[in-house]
């Protein structure tokens, strides 16, 4: 049994123990309900300022956008690039490369997941940089569990990403 075909064995257990076709799984960690009923909104746990909800939301466009510019910037310096070579990377195109960089558009998944992997982020990063434009991966979707499996397996290349994708009927990147 070659190395995908193990790959791929592990794949289909983990989408059948993980996959939940009704279940609707969200993750709100970050929506805390204060003593009046009112909704407060805060970065991370640790911090314990309360936001309104449209702070909250420019505060994390704007750490999203902090964030993703640190990561091409850091991808850049170490590997001697440019943005281009990212872009191309993520087969994503140069005009929505830049709406995304200059929040002309609101990120979508897939471009940010293939940013992510064409910046070689780990798991955590991803997440995070997911988790700031308000998308999250869950259970309920194959696309999402394939992506967390890849993740978790720090597989890296798009084409077998693809492959995966492909084999399940799910849209590839």
């Amino acid at each position: 049994m070659t190395h995908i075909e193990k790959l791929k064995e592990e794949l289909k257990k983990y989408i059948e123990f993980f996959y939940k076709a009704e279940e609707n799984i969200f993750e709100i960690n970050d929506i805390q309900t204060s003593k009046n009923n009112s909704v407060s909104y805060s970065k991370q746990k640790e911090d314990t300022k309360e936001y309104t909800l449209d702070e909250y939301l420019t505060k994390n466009k704007k750490n999203f956008n902090d964030i993703l510019r640190t990561y091409i910037r850091n991808y850049n310096k170490k590997n001697n690039t440019k943005d281009s070579d990212i872009y191309k990377k993520a087969n994503i195109p140069k005009e929505h490369f830049n709406k995304i960089i200059n929040q002309k558009i609101k990120p979508q998944k897939k471009p940010l997941i293939a940013l992510g992997l064409a910046l070689d982020l780990t798991k955590e990063e991803i997440n995070e940089l997911l988790r700031l434009a308000g998308i999250y991966l869950t259970n309920t979707n194959k696309f999402d569990l394939i992506i967390m499996f890849c993740l978790e397996k720090n597989i890296r290349d798009i084409i077998t990403i693809n492959e995966f994708l492909y084999e399940y009927g799910e849209d590839c990147f």
